[in-house]
């Protein structure tokens, strides 16, 4: 069958729409006529801004979806579907596992809507992948094309960068001088989104600062917000927007980071990882980049895992010592 305009929708989290460019570029090669749009919020759209295998973005607000009131919700849903059915798609990729955006896309009016089964999540799909098993999200992902092409598919990421967050960066760097220049995502999170127990603590990030400048390295820190304390440290953290954030990534020698969106923008850009988990598996999520490194207690709890909850029987972050983060970034740089 001839696809003539093919729907993506994922609602969010930065590091999430990110792990989806590999599908796109996929989905590209498979349907090369077709005209693909990205339905996602806000927050995340500029991630999206200039890829290649994105036609058009319809943004909506996404603060309405997560915080809004009932009214408000339903609101967003009425304006949001009316849009949504006047463009025909023929083909809907519902990204997000959840029964909620699979009714969406049906009641849009979509005929195809190819998306993931978490139990009964599917119910709205005409096609499905079951999602259960661990492994790496953009792999499932990719997974969600198997009805339509069999050829292998790049997990790289994609994001484009501007001449002039381009020329930001190079500031950043040439304060470093020739001194290797660490990044450290401090903080994080997306609307409807507690991404505390994914950070790792300021104290600790303070610790590596000082370990780093007892070696002669320098520190940008990026962000939400905070600060590490110590010598030879750039705070850029809260005033980047996503595309400087990643420029200034690019030219970093290597990045500390919890389970953030700014963990996967360093890997789309390329640069050596290391990653602290607590309570999500990096097996589903962390780099896949060749010069990365991840640390995590473990976790036998299955069941949360697969929902993305948090329970008491998770690992901490803070667990992570910053000598091991340390023994870490000198093992891949």
């Amino acid at each position: 069958m001839a696809y003539g305009k093919i729907a993506v929708i994922k609602s969010g989290a930065i590091g999430d729409v990110l792990m989806t460019t590999p599908f796109l570029a996929c989905l590209r090669k498979a349907f090369p006529g077709a005209e693909i749009c990205y339905i996602t919020g806000k927050w995340s759209a500029g991630i999206l801004e200039d890829n290649p295998d994105v036609d058009r973005i319809i943004a909506f607000d996404q603060d309405a979806l997560f915080h809004g009131s009932f009214f408000k919700k339903i609101s967003l849903f009425r304006k949001l579907r009316s849009r949504v059915m006047k463009e025909g798609f023929d083909l809907c990729f519902v990204m997000d596992k959840s029964w909620i955006a699979g009714f969406f896309a049906r009641a849009c009016g979509i005929p195809e809507r190819v998306g993931f089964a978490r139990d009964l999540e599917g119910v709205f799909l005409t096609k499905t992948v079951i999602y259960k098993r661990v492994k790496h999200e953009i792999q499932y992902y990719i997974d969600l094309l198997a009805y339509f092409t069999k050829e292998k598919c790049s997990t790289d990421m994609k994001i484009a960068i501007s001449e002039e967050d381009r020329n930001l960066a190079g500031r950043v760097r040439r304060r470093a001088g020739t001194a290797k220049l660490l990044a450290f995502a401090l903080g994080g999170g997306n609307p409807g989104q507690d991404a505390a127990p994914r950070n790792w603590p300021f104290e600790n990030f303070s610790k590596l600062a000082e370990m780093a400048n007892a070696r002669g390295w320098k520190v940008v820190c990026l962000g939400k917000a905070g600060n590490a304390a110590g010598r030879n440290i750039q705070n850029l953290a809260g005033e980047t927007t996503i595309k400087e954030a990643a420029a200034i990534l690019s030219v970093c020698d290597a990045l500390v980071t919890g389970d953030s969106g700014l963990m996967h923008i360093a890997s789309a850009v390329g640069i050596p990882i290391v990653s602290i988990f607590g309570p999500t598996d990096p097996r589903r999520k962390a780099p896949l980049n060749a010069k990365s490194a991840w640390l995590w207690r473990g976790s036998d709890c299955t069941k949360c895992e697969l929902y993305g909850k948090y329970c008491a029987n998770h690992p901490l972050t803070s667990e992570i010592t910053p000598e091991e983060v340390m023994n870490k970034i000198e093992a891949i740089l």
